[in-house]
């Protein structure tokens, strides 16, 4: 376990294309071999971005002004609050550990988890996302145990085996190929250490929305590839690399509150909410293991 008394997070940087360490200057951390510094401003790390995401730059232009308007004072969502309590049942006891937020948008999904003793490294493409995060942070006085990091997933600027826990939640969708995130991944990732992730079901109700809607009205909510299949899943564990893992489905409670009531306009009691949940947990049985109706698929590997 970690010495949380000693450990500076900063230590666990390095170069995101040689991997080699780095130097630190007044302003910011120059790598000598590929002869490169990376500023450092208002306590964020910027590290250059070679990204191979799809999304067209109407979109992050469209995520950047989102992330400008949100409302810092925001409790976290009802699948904000999901991904914590799945990240804490995974892990166990999660003092002096090291997380990783792979793409942690505002950072609600494990900035919670610093109330346990953990250190939490908060990581995205886009610096607005890190100011939210900052701002939340300040406003919830977390202080400590935080590295802001501006960055590519593909590229991680962190030394081997420094990670005892990543998550990314929402994120590996947006990719056509996962071979290079699962390579950094498991290149940071200690031994023996979790790697948690979401992904979108195919046949989650709130997909099967947003493809129709596009389809009658040209409305794209999901900017991402395309969901995921119950049966390919498997294939994201190669036994090579992970020891354990589960597979589970999550986001019933999310559908209804996030997205069915929104598209009804309907404010229904708590036993038609109760009727529904139990109808989707039925055909998820009927339908196992498509796992329909779930809005995603929660994985959880162990590294060997």
């Amino acid at each position: 376990m970690t010495d949380g008394n000693s450990l500076s997070l900063e230590s666990l940087l390095c170069c995101p294309y040689c991997k080699n360490s780095l130097t630190k200057l007044k302003l910011s951390l120059y790598c000598q071999k590929c002869n490169l510094k990376f500023i450092i401003d208002d306590g964020i790390f910027f590290f250059n971005i070679k990204t191979q995401e799809r999304e067209s730059s109407k979109f992050k232009k469209d995520l950047i002004e989102k992330m400008k308007n949100i409302n810092v004072n925001a409790n976290p969502t009802i699948s904000q609050q999901i991904d914590t309590k799945e990240i804490s049942k995974a892990t166990g006891l999660l003092k002096g550990k090291i997380i990783l937020d792979a793409g942690c948008g505002t950072g609600l999904s494990t900035l919670g988890l610093l109330d346990k003793g953990a250190f939490i490294v908060f990581m995205d493409l886009i610096p607005e996302s890190l100011r939210i995060v900052q701002k939340i942070v300040k406003l919830k006085n977390k202080k400590d145990n935080i590295l802001y990091i501006v960055g590519d997933i593909t590229n991680l600027p962190l030394k081997d085996r420094c990670i005892d826990i990543i998550w990314s939640g929402g994120v590996l969708e947006h990719f056509k190929s996962f071979k290079e995130q699962y390579i950094e991944f498991f290149r940071v990732l200690k031994n023996k250490g979790n790697l948690i992730f979401t992904i979108p079901n195919k046949f989650g109700f709130q997909r099967i929305y947003s493809t129709i809607k596009e389809k009658l009205i040209g409305s794209i909510d999901d900017h991402y590839e395309t969901g995921f299949h119950y049966y390919h899943l498997k294939q994201l564990f190669p036994k090579n690399f992970f020891s354990t893992y589960k597979i589970k489905t999550i986001g019933i409670e999310q559908t209804y509150y996030e997205g069915i009531l929104p598209i009804l306009h309907l404010n229904l009691p708590s036993i038609a909410f109760l009727f529904y949940k139990y109808t989707i947990l039925l055909l998820s049985k009927l339908f196992s293991p498509v796992k329909f109706g779930s809005s995603w698929f929660l994985l959880h590997g162990v590294k060997k």
